[in-house]
């Protein structure tokens, strides 16, 4: 069997700062936004690759440290 990989591309729209969003949920949106544009189930997922533009519109050196767990 051959392997293959399927691609989709999400992104949030651009804004210079959310202030009603965490950036966990900008991520959710550009997540859910990449597996609807490659046509498959979240759970068919195996890997994904996620970056940020520009962290300092987060005003946070990482965006692991713009992240709110609840």
């Amino acid at each position: 069997m051959r392997e293959v990989a399927i691609m989709g591309a999400g992104m949030t729209p651009c804004r210079s700062r959310w202030i009603e969003k965490t950036f966990w949920e900008l991520a959710q949106m550009a997540v859910s936004e990449a597996v609807r544009d490659a046509g498959i189930h979240i759970q068919e997922v195996e890997a994904g690759v996620a970056g940020i533009y520009n962290d300092i519109f987060e005003f946070k050196r990482s965006p692991k440290a713009a992240c709110r767990v609840s």
